[in-house]
């Protein structure tokens, strides 16, 4: 087993560094141990590193970089933000986001302190149900893959008729959507999805993306219905009225059937 070599008192400084030294004796076998500094002289290229590193540290036992009063507060991000609001203030710190098997228990995290009904259909994958009043309740997928973090909402099926009214309005109300956007199947039906970086999620960011599934899904479904399915909402309000049913959810329709300004005399007209 070797040992140690000693450099010479006084030498030893000209162009050999610690690191250098290192290297070499390991690459000449046998254990090696870190090299002592030579004494006098050689003591000013072998703490070189050791005199940047103090220099930068502003001399003495370096403490971890502190951030500069007053600065880079404008930068806050909007989850901080909300996150300290809703905790009552007091001094927070932002939210981490989660990352890989960490999302899974992030998002039962949320639906469970949301008390929102969902089936946990293996690691990363939750069929959640938003409930609703308009559209009573929404079925949306969570689904955490390798690469991202995925989101997927049932609106409503293929439309009957005006088929270009109807993706025209999808379209034009993708460009006030967050984080998801209207798309449809195969098949024609409608649906809201997203995807975003596993990085990103954070449960303000889960909460905003439920949130907007819901108010689109919610809040666009009768608009849906009305432009897209005006034929059959006729067609069983009549088939309701001649039965005597009762046409209380359908009420949100009426102003398809009946005339806007209400039904008078075509002769007082």
């Amino acid at each position: 087993m070797s040992k140690p070599e000693q450099p010479a008192a006084g030498a030893g400084t000209e162009g050999a560094s610690t690191l250098h030294a290192e290297r070499s004796e390991a690459d000449g076998g046998g254990v090696s141990k870190p090299e002592q500094p030579a004494a006098g002289a050689g003591t000013e290229d072998a703490s070189t590193l050791h005199a940047e590193r103090s220099e930068a540290d502003g001399g003495g036992v370096s403490k971890p970089e502190q951030p500069a009063a007053g600065a880079g507060t404008e930068g806050a991000s909007t989850l901080h933000a909300e996150r300290s609001e809703a905790d009552g203030g007091g001094v927070s710190k932002p939210e981490q986001p989660a990352a890989g098997a960490g999302v899974d228990e992030l998002v039962r995290v949320v639906l469970d302190e949301a008390e929102l009904k969902y089936e946990r259909r293996g690691a990363g994958r939750y069929f959640v149900t938003l409930p609703g009043t308009k559209k009573l309740q929404t079925n949306c997928w969570l689904i955490a893959t390798e690469h991202a973090f995925v989101v997927e909402a049932f609106v409503c099926r293929r439309p009957d008729e005006a088929h270009e009214d109807v993706y025209r309005y999808l379209l034009r109300r993708n460009a006030k959507l967050y984080g998801v956007h209207y798309t449809i199947d195969q098949v024609g039906d409608i649906y809201l999805v997203g995807r975003l970086a596993l990085e990103s999620v954070t449960r303000a960011e889960l909460d905003r993306l439920l949130g907007q599934v819901l108010e689109a899904a919610d809040g666009d479904f009768n608009t849906l219905l009305e432009i897209g399915f005006a034929g059959s909402i006729k067609r069983e309000w009549d088939w309701r009225v001649s039965r005597g049913e009762s046409l209380a959810n359908l009420q949100a329709f009426k102003h398809l059937i009946e005339p806007e300004h209400g039904h008078t005399p075509l002769t007082e007209s």
